[in-house]
């Protein structure tokens, strides 16, 4: 492997790591319910007691559901350039992000 390939990759696995932080921290933040969509969620401890109301309006709501959306294309885009990198075929976790980002938000198509 070359250095620039080595930097390459070592880029596209620091920018898994920057949205799936991401993805959780709004998913906290804002109290988001994604279980339905994404099969791995924020998962708060019940023995911490009960959650604080969410302070944020509804414009700020739809923001951070839009996030987590872009946030998953994004993370299907990152697998597919690894997947090229690697020359292989498996797109299967590609194809699981941006189906997770649909179910988030059906109405934008943009995530196929």
């Amino acid at each position: 492997r070359s250095a620039l390939e080595c930097a390459y990759r070592t880029h596209l696995i620091a920018g898994v790591g920057f949205y799936q932080h991401l993805l959780l921290y709004i998913q906290s933040h804002y109290q988001l319910e994604l279980q339905d969509c994404i099969d791995w969620t924020h998962v708060t401890d019940p023995l911490i007691g009960r959650k604080k109301p969410v302070s944020a309006s509804p414009r700020e709501m739809e923001w951070a559901q839009m996030a987590c959306h872009r946030c998953l294309v994004y993370l299907g885009d990152l697998a597919r350039y690894q997947n090229e990198l690697a020359g292989v075929e498996a797109e299967q976790l590609a194809e699981r992000f941006y189906h997770q980002a649909l179910s988030v938000m059906p109405h934008v198509g943009e995530s196929l």
